[in-house]
């Protein structure tokens, strides 16, 4: 939804060439998440997905759309300066946007923890603040995520795209460094949806080409 969004709204795809390429990458993404995420089938038929669950993953899909294609989206518009955009080749203005986002997402997640999930004390456990670890390197692949996204060699639709590989490599890190058991149906699927995950990537990694 990232990719397309900026394809529509900011325009990054100008001929049928690149909608074309670009849809075909973005549908062999998905689908290959699909393979990767299969279910064991002893398990298929117990695992249930709620309505809450559906609303919920429509609500942060929203959520992070706008989140990360408004700061290209007012610059387009004009509300934020063409002179402040393209200050460093668009790299001061989008890791600037960093902070200010990452301050209200620490007040915003402290508010939710305190006052709808009511978990004050987990808050401030041990195992809290190890797991902090876990957000860091979020905060990271953010901030380069934000960097890409400014580069107008790459842009927004190839960097959220790309960032999903992050499918493939947490499902390889569970197998092979956490030790995650997988059937062979499973693992099949996974060798079936990296492939096209890959060649999705691939795909829209050069999509400039055929601009």
């Amino acid at each position: 939804m990232n990719a397309l969004l900026a394809a529509t709204i900011l325009g990054e795809w100008s001929t049928i060439a690149m909608w074309l390429v670009g849809s075909i990458s973005i549908v062999l993404v998905v689908i290959g998440a699909i393979f990767v995420s299969k279910p064991d089938q002893k398990n298929a038929a117990s695992v249930k997905v709620s309505s809450k669950s559906i609303l919920y993953l429509a609500l942060s899909t929203v959520g992070f759309m706008i989140y990360f294609v408004l700061p290209n989206f007012l610059a387009k518009i004009g509300y934020v300066p063409a002179e402040v955009k393209q200050a460093g080749n668009g790299l001061n203005y989008m890791t600037a946007i960093v902070g200010p986002q990452a301050f209200g997402q620490f007040i915003g997640s402290i508010l939710i923890v305190l006052f709808v999930f009511h978990e004050g004390k987990t808050m401030v456990e041990k195992s809290t603040w190890k797991n902090m670890g876990t957000g860091i390197v979020w905060a990271l692949g953010n901030i380069f995520m934000f960097i890409s996204a400014a580069n107008p060699a790459v842009g927004q639709t190839i960097a959220t795209t790309l960032s999903q590989l992050n499918v493939v490599v947490g499902t390889l890190g569970g197998i092979y460094l956490l030790n995650e058991k997988k059937s062979s149906m499973q693992m099949k699927a996974i060798i079936i949806g990296t492939v096209l995950i890959l060649i999705g990537a691939m795909l829209i990694g050069n999509i400039h080409s055929f601009a």
